[in-house]
C-alpha cells in the first residue's frame, strides 16, 4: 500500500477466529504484538533498547521494521533473548525490510499468507484482522503539527480504511509517533504515523484491545506494542451501580412490580426507591430472563412450525405462529432498547431494528470509556496501582469537607426579608403535579444538568462587567475604537472566556492588573495566567510590549489560531483554514457505521448530523468551493455508496437536496446552505444596529441596505464573505413603503436598481417628490409625473395595487420571501434552489404514516421510479438484458414486479383469500402512475410491497427464499 515508491506503508496483518470461547478467550489474554519502525539495527544503542522492549513486555510477535542490515547478523543476540524467526523479508539496501520474530513456547499456529519488502500477511486461526505498523500517512490534520498536512493523501488513506472495513483503535500514551530528527532542543514536525486499525470482528472479539505508545528511542518512531485483552482489574472494587434497563418497561408484569412495591412502601421516597431497586434485579432474574436465551427459543419453535405448515394446512399452527411471530416482535424490541441503551448513541433509527449496529456501537465505546493510562505529572503510566490511587487522590481532594475563605464578603448588615408569597412557595411541599412537570420536562435518555451554575456565573460575571465599567468611567482603564462612530469595547464575556480590550499603555496594564486581582480574590478564584495570552498591534514597540507583559505576567502570541472553535483567518482565505471540518465530518461515519446502516438510516444520518457539523462555522465564512464539494461528495457517498466504495445513485443529487415536501430528502447543498446562512446575518445588517456585531460593522463600512451595497477593496474576511453573499441574494430584497417619507427616485427599486438610474433624467418638478405623495388609492399616481419612463417600467408601476400607508412603520428594505419580510435559512435556500418557498405538493404524504423509514424510502424510489429493478440496471447499461430473472418474461419494471410477474400475482392470490382485497381494491396501478400509486397506498399495502421486494432480492441474489404462502403468513402477522 503507497502512493509513492519513496513513501510507502510498512506494516503487519494479524487475523483471529471469529466468536472465541472461553478457553482461547483465557489464551488471547496474553497475546501482544510489538511493532516498531526501528530505522535501523545497526547501532548498539537500537539493539538495546530492543532488547528492553522485549525483556519488558514479552509480546507473542515482534515486528521489525526497516532494519536496514541482515537478519543473520542479529540472529544470535535474538535467540537468547527468547525469539526465533517466522518470516524475514531482508532491505532492498537502506530501504524496506520486515523481520517477523514469535517467542518461543507460546500455543498459537502462524501460518504466512503473503510477504514482501514492504509488508508481511499472517494468519492466527481466521476470521477478524488487525493491521498494525508504519502507515506514512496521516488520516487528518489533528495528527500533525509543525507539517503542511495533504487532505488529498489523507483521503486516499481513508478511502482504503473505508474500503477494507477497518477502523484506528484507541491508543494511550504520546499522540504522535513520528517526529523530525533535529540537532536542536525545539522539535517543529511531529505526526502519527503508527497506529492500529481492525475490523468490527475483531472489537467484537477483544473488546479491551488497547494500542500502547511507548517511548520514543534511537528511532524517530515510536514503538508500539498491540494489546489484545487488556481489562482492567476491577477486584476489591464494589459492584457497578444500578441500572434500569428500558426494556423492562415494555414487558406486561414489570409496571405491576412497580406498583405492588410502592403501595406497599411507608411513604418513604428513598425507602420506596431501594425497595423497587431490589425487586427489579428480582424480577430480571426470574421473570425477565435472558434475551438472546429466549430469542433463541422462539426462533427454534418458529422454524419448526414453518417446517411443518410446509407439508400440512393447519388453522392451530398457524395461530400458534401467530402468537410466537407476536412475541418474537416484543423480545426484538427489547433487544433493541438493550443495546441503544449501552450504545449511547443519539440517533434513533426509527422502526429499524438494527441490533447489530447498536451492539457494535456498545462494544466501541465501552473500549473507548476504559481508562488504560494516564499522564501524570507529564509522565505516561498504565499500572493498575498508581491509576487507582491518582483517580482516589483526584476525587479526595475535590470533594473533601475544608473551609472556603471569601475576602470581601462579609455582612454587617442584616439580610432582607423574603417576600411572603416567595416564602411560602419555597417552604411548602412538593406536590405530585411539579414532580410530574418536571420528570415530562427532561429529554428522553438523559440526566437533568445543573441549574444553579448559569445563574452563578451571570451573577460573577456582572460583578466584573461593573468593576471594569467604572475604572473605564474614571479614565484608568483606555478601551478600544474599531472605528469612527463605532462601539467603544473594553471586555467581551463568552460561555467560559474573556476577552478584554485596552490601550497598549503602563496605566492600563496596571489597572488590568488590579481588576484581575480584586476579581480574584472577591470571587475565591484563581486566574490561570499561563493560558492566557496577550496580542499586540503590529504597530506597538517592543520595547513597550516587554513591559507590559513583564507588568501582567502573561505571554504573549501573534495571532489566535483558534477562538470558539473556528480558525482566526488573517490575510487570505485558504482551503488548509476548513480541512478541520472535512475531518470532524469523516470522524462522524467511521467504516463499520456504514457497514450496518441501510440507505434510510445513512440518511437520516447525513440530515442529522453531517448536514449540521459546518452550519456554525458558515454562519462567519464563505466556504472554499473546494471545501462544499468536498462535504457534498461525502454526504453523497454515505447515502449511496457501500462500504466497498461501490455504489448505484438511483437519484440525481439536484433531486436529492431539495425538501421533502418537494420531492427530496431534505439533503442541503453545502454552497447553498453556506450563502443561506451567510443570507441571515446579511438580513440582520440590513435591518439595523440591533446587535453588537452589526454596530461595528456598521461604524467602519456604513449602515443597512446602501453600507452593504457600497464596495470595499480591503475588509475583514467576515465582511468580504457578508459582501459575496449580498451579490447573489441581492435580487431577494425588496422595499416596503410603511410611512412613505423615502424619496420616491431613490426608495423604489425596479430589477435591483433604484428608478432614477432607469430614465434619462428626473424633472426637476419631480425631484422632491416622496412616496407618501405619490400614492393615491393603493396606486402610484404616474400621470402626475413629468419625467418620461421605459414602456416596460411604466406598465409595471401602473399595474402595481394595494400601495397603503402606515405611519408608524418606517420604510425599509426586507426580504421578499413570505408574508412577515424575515430572511430565514429555509426561505433562502429554497429561492436559491428557485423554488417557491409557499409550494404544496404531494410528496409530502409519502412521509406521514407512521411506518418504518426504510419502507417510506423505498416508497420515495418507487415514486420517482428509482427502484434498483433489472430494468433500471439495464437503462443504465449495468446489465445485458432487463428482462425479469423469475420469470424470464417480461421487462422487470416496478409494475412488472409487484403487479404482474406469476411469483408475484400468487401472493396477491392469498392475500385476497385472507381478505386484504378490501384494502387493496382501489391502488392496483392501471394508469402506471408511480406518484399518485405510492400516495394512495395504505400501510398494509406498503408492507406488501416491502416484504414482496425483500423476497424477490432474497430469490435472485441468495437463491433459497420462502413460499408465496410463507410470504403472505409474514405479511399478515406483521400488519396485524
Amino acid at each position: 500500500m503507497g502512493s509513492t515508491p519513496n513513501n510507502t506503508v510498512s506494516c503487519s496483518v494479524l487475523a483471529g477466529d471469529n466468536n472465541l470461547d472461553n478457553r482461547r478467550m483465557q489464551v488471547f489474554k496474553e497475546f501482544r504484538v510489538l511493532s516498531w519502525n526501528v530505522r535501523g539495527l545497526v547501532n548498539k544503542f537500537s539493539q538495546r533498547q530492543l532488547k528492553d522492549l522485549l525483556f519488558l513486555h514479552r509480546p507473542t510477535f515482534c515486528f521489525v521494521m526497516e532494519p536496514q542490515c541482515l537478519f543473520e547478523r542479529r540472529a544470535v543476540w535474538l535467540h537468547y533473548s527468547g525469539y526465533e524467526r517466522v518470516v524475514i523479508a531482508e532491505a532492498t539496501g537502506r530501504s524496506g525490510g520486515i523481520w517477523l520474530l514469535q517467542r518461543r513456547g507460546h500455543p498459537f499456529t502462524v501460518s504466512v499468507l503473503h510477504i514482501s519488502t514492504r509488508t508481511i500477511s499472517i494468519s492466527v486461526g481466521r476470521g477478524s484482522w488487525c493491521v498494525i505498523g508504519d502507515w506514512n500517512e496521516v488520516t487528518g490534520p489533528s495528527q500533525s503539527t509543525g507539517y503542511s498536512f495533504s487532505q488529498h493523501r489523507a483521503d486516499v488513506l481513508n478511502e482504503f480504511l473505508q474500503h477494507c472495513d477497518l477502523t484506528v483503535i484507541q491508543s494511550i500514551g504520546t499522540p504522535f509517533t513520528w517526529r523530525r530528527s533535529s540537532t536542536g532542543v525545539n522539535i517543529h514536525s511531529q505526526k502519527c504515523l503508527d497506529y492500529a486499525a481492525t475490523d468490527t470482528d475483531w472489537i467484537g472479539n477483544f473488546p479491551f484491545g488497547i494500542v500502547e505508545t511507548l517511548n520514543r528511542g534511537n528511532s524517530d518512531h515510536n514503538p508500539l506494542i498491540l494489546h489484545c485483552h487488556r481489562e482492567p482489574n476491577i477486584q476489591g472494587l464494589p459492584q457497578p451501580p444500578f441500572r434500569r434497563h428500558e426494556a423492562w418497561a415494555d414487558h406486561p408484569a414489570y409496571l405491576k412490580v412497580i406498583t405492588d412495591k410502592w403501595q406497599l412502601g411507608n411513604g418513604d421516597f428513598l425507602h420506596n426507591m431501594n425497595s423497587i431497586r431490589e425487586a427489579s434485579i428480582s424480577f430480571n432474574r426470574t421473570c425477565f430472563g435472558n434475551i438472546g436465551a429466549r430469542k433463541r427459543k422462539i426462533q427454534r419453535r418458529l422454524l419448526g412450525i414453518q417446517r411443518i405448515q410446509n407439508r400440512v394446512d393447519s388453522a392451530r399452527l398457524a395461530i400458534l405462529e401467530r402468537q410466537l411471530l407476536t412475541e418474537h416482535n416484543s423480545i426484538l424490541h427489547q433487544e433493541e432498547l438493550i443495546w441503544f441503551q449501552k450504545s449511547r448513541e443519539k440517533i434513533l433509527l426509527q422502526g429499524d431494528r438494527n441490533t447489530r449496529f447498536f451492539q457494535t456501537a456498545a462494544k466501541i465505546h465501552k473500549t473507548k470509556s476504559a481508562i488504560h493510562g494516564l499522564q501524570i505529572n507529564n509522565v505516561w503510566t498504565s499500572e493498575e496501582a498508581i491509576l487507582r490511587g491518582h483517580a482516589i487522590a483526584h476525587f479526595q481532594s475535590r470533594f473533601s469537607d475544608h473551609s472556603i475563605t471569601l475576602a470581601g464578603c462579609e455582612y454587617t448588615e442584616p439580610l432582607a426579608p423574603l417576600d411572603p408569597d416567595i416564602e411560602l412557595s419555597v417552604t411548602q411541599s412538593i406536590s405530585n403535579m411539579e414532580i410530574k412537570q418536571v420528570i415530562d420536562s427532561c429529554p428522553p435518555y438523559s440526566a437533568p444538568g445543573d441549574p444553579l451554575s448559569p445563574y452563578l456565573f451571570v451573577i460573577v460575571m456582572e460583578k466584573l462587567t461593573r468593576t471594569i465599567n467604572r475604572e473605564v468611567s474614571a479614565r484608568n482603564w483606555d478601551p478600544v475604537v474599531l472605528s469612527r462612530g463605532g462601539p467603544v469595547l473594553s471586555h467581551l464575556l463568552f460561555v467560559d472566556d474573556v476577552i478584554l480590550m485596552a490601550q497598549a499603555n503602563e496605566v492600563t496594564a496596571k489597572t488590568v492588573n488590579v481588576v484581575l486581582q480584586a476579581f480574584a480574590e472577591e470571587a475565591g478564584l484563581a486566574i490561570n495566567l499561563s493560558k492566557s495570552q496577550i496580542i499586540f498591534s503590529a504597530a506597538t514597540p517592543e520595547r513597550k510590549r516587554n513591559r507590559i507583559r513583564q507588568q501582567l505576567s502573561i505571554p504573549t502570541t501573534e495571532v489566535f489560531d483558534k477562538y470558539l472553535g473556528f480558525p482566526i483567518i488573517v490575510g487570505r482565505r485558504k482551503v488548509s483554514h476548513f480541512e478541520f471540518i472535512i475531518e470532524r465530518i469523516s470522524r462522524r461515519l467511521p467504516p463499520w457505521r456504514a457497514k450496518f446502516l441501510n440507505k434510510a438510516a445513512r440518511t437520516t444520518l447525513a440530515c442529522s448530523v453531517l448536514s449540521t457539523i459546518p452550519v456554525y462555522f458558515m454562519q462567519i465564512a464563505w466556504f472554499p468551493e473546494k471545501t462544499c464539494q468536498q462535504i457534498d461528495s461525502i454526504i453523497k457517498r454515505i447515502i449511496w455508496k457501500y462500504r466497498d466504495g461501490r455504489g448505484l445513485h438511483l437519484v440525481n443529487w439536484e433531486t436529492v437536496a431539495t425538501p421533502r415536501r418537494l420531492g427530496g430528502l431534505g439533503i442541503r447543498k453545502a454552497r447553498q446552505m453556506n450563502i443561506a446562512m451567510l443570507g441571515k446575518k446579511v438580513s440582520e445588517y440590513i435591518e439595523g444596529p440591533s446587535s453588537l456585531w452589526v454596530e461595528a460593522l456598521s461604524g467602519r463600512f456604513g449602515r443597512g441596505y446602501e453600507g452593504i451595497k457600497r464596495p470595499k477593496t480591503q475588509s475583514s474576511s467576515v465582511w468580504t464573505a457578508l459582501r459575496r453573499c449580498f451579490s447573489i441574494i441581492a435580487t431577494g430584497f425588496t422595499y416596503r413603503i410603511g410611512n412613505g417619507e423615502t424619496n420616491f427616485w431613490e426608495g423604489i427599486y425596479f430589477q435591483g436598481k433604484p428608478i432614477k438610474c432607469l430614465v434619462d433624467y428626473v424633472h426637476i418638478s419631480d425631484s422632491d417628490k416622496s412616496c407618501r405623495q405619490m400614492i393615491t388609492n393603493g396606486r402610484w399616481d404616474i400621470p402626475s409625473l413629468h419625467t418620461n419612463f421605459p414602456a416596460h417600467i411604466k406598465k409595471a408601476l401602473m399595474e402595481a395595487r394595494n400601495l397603503y400607508l402606515h405611519p408608524s412603520v418606517p420604510d425599509r428594505w426586507c426580504w421578499s420571501v413570505g408574508s412577515k419580510g424575515k430572511n430565514s435559512v429555509t426561505s433562502c435556500y429554497e429561492w436559491l434552489l428557485r423554488q417557491d418557498a409557499n409550494a404544496d405538493t404531494k410528496w409530502k404524504k409519502i412521509w406521514r404514516l407512521d411506518v418504518p423509514e426504510k419502507i417510506n424510502f423505498s416508497c420515495w424510489l418507487i415514486g420517482h421510479r428509482s427502484l434498483p429493478t433489472k430494468a433500471l440496471r439495464h437503462q443504465r447499461h449495468l446489465d445485458s438484458t432487463g428482462d425479469c430473472t423469475i420469470c424470464g418474461d417480461g421487462t422487470k419494471t416496478w409494475v412488472h414486479l409487484f403487479f404482474t410477474c406469476p411469483w408475484t400475482v400468487q401472493v396477491w392470490v392469498g392475500l385476497i383469500q385472507h381478505g386484504f382485497h378490501n384494502r387493496l381494491a382501489h391502488t392496483i396501478p392501471y394508469d402506471n402512475q408511480s406518484l399518485d400509486f405510492i400516495l394512495k397506498a395504505p400501510v398494509g399495502l406498503r408492507f406488501a410491497l416491502w416484504f414482496m421486494w425483500l423476497e424477490r432480492n432474497h430469490r435472485v441474489f441468495e437463491k433459497p427464499s420462502d413460499s408465496p404462502c410463507a410470504v403472505v403468513r409474514n405479511i399478515l402477522s406483521f400488519f396485524h
